[in-house]
């Protein structure tokens, strides 16, 4: 991990919506922290609360109807929770570049894809018009759009599925962010299009220097892309670390769970499922969280006791009883 302070640091975040008529936690002490020039993984099923957290990163949580009711996320020394409208503006889209899940309803059908990147140049650069096309014609070619010049007066829909996601790109990239958060960036691309587009993301961040905060359900593209991950499970934080040793020693029987459903490519192998599903955020469950789902409950504490969120030494938390110990992998 590159010797740097936190670019990104989460700390004890809670995150509720509105359920019928009382509000509910989605998120509720999550952690989280990205330095400079660092990639961290940020993983866990659906449900888990990994683009809840993303979008608290991007000020974007009241605007989704949700509130941050306890906790703290500190962007290069601005206080995101507490930041004002016009600082947002400011940091989104200019030191803060976002791609987007699903990339072709994240673009207007009404503008060509030049006008999107040259929109958000415009937007945090003071340039022309002409400055800003010339800009995003860059950009299109930067990341693998052929005959760039022509295909940016093209609209989304003539562009592929990967063709989008590398406009997206060009869109988060446009003003050289300090950060880059990437939502699922491969989904529901195909083995090539997706080897092509971690490529890319791969060359971007060594030429420009700037962190990735990687989301994905995915953990064999986590595996190649990312030095350290972050575990989430039903709006919590349980596993963090360095990827290696995380995927190599887990130390939360979620993680290992999760590791244990890779595919492995044998064909005598019977993949391994965790039992049961991501609980409703307004399901009671007390004590640990996972423990309904967990076949490696070691006491009644399990049951009843709230679980911390804590370091186990060599970089690494848990939130597990049995983390740090010889039968905790």
């Amino acid at each position: 991990m590159p010797n740097h302070p936190p670019l990104l640091e989460v700390r004890d975040l809670t995150i509720e919506f509105p359920f019928g008529k009382r509000w509910t936690a989605v998120v509720s002490d999550a952690q989280l922290t990205l330095a400079k020039g660092d990639t961290v993984g940020l993983v866990g099923e659906s449900g888990s609360g990994k683009s809840v957290t993303s979008m608290a990163v991007l000020g974007l949580i009241g605007e989704l109807g949700g509130r941050v009711t306890r906790g703290s996320i500190h962007f290069d020394g601005n206080d995101v929770v507490k930041a004002r409208p016009g600082l947002l503006h400011q940091l989104r889209g200019d030191r803060i570049g976002m791609i987007f899940q699903q990339p072709g309803r994240s673009l207007n059908p009404a503008f060509t894809v030049g006008d999107h990147i040259a929109e958000t140049v415009r937007r945090h650069r003071n340039v022309s018009r002409a400055e800003a096309w010339k800009k995003a014609v860059s950009l299109l070619d930067r990341v693998g759009i052929a005959r760039a010049g022509e295909r940016a007066s093209d609209y989304p829909h003539q562009f592929s599925g990967g063709m989008c996601q590398r406009v997206m790109i060009a869109m988060a990239i446009s003003c050289e962010p300090q950060l880059l958060i990437a939502d699922e960036p491969t989904t529901a691309l195909d083995v090539t299009v997706q080897a092509k587009v971690l490529e890319l993301l791969n060359e971007l961040i060594r030429e420009s220097g700037m962190a990735m905060l990687f989301i994905s359900h995915d953990l064999t593209v986590v595996s190649e892309v990312t030095r350290r991950v972050v575990v989430m499970y039903a709006g919590e934080t349980v596993e963090s670390g360095p990827t290696s040793q995380v995927f190599s020693t887990p130390q939360h029987p979620y993680t290992r769970g999760l590791i244990a459903s890779i595919p492995g490519g044998g064909r005598q192998q019977r993949l391994k499922l965790i039992q049961g599903g991501i609980p409703s955020p307004a399901a009671v469950i007390p004590g640990c969280r996972f423990h309904p789902r967990c076949d490696s409950r070691v006491s009644d504490l399990c049951n009843t006791q709230a679980m911390a969120l804590r370091e186990i030494g060599n970089g690494r938390s848990s939130r597990c009883l049995r983390a740090g110990t010889a039968s905790a992998s």
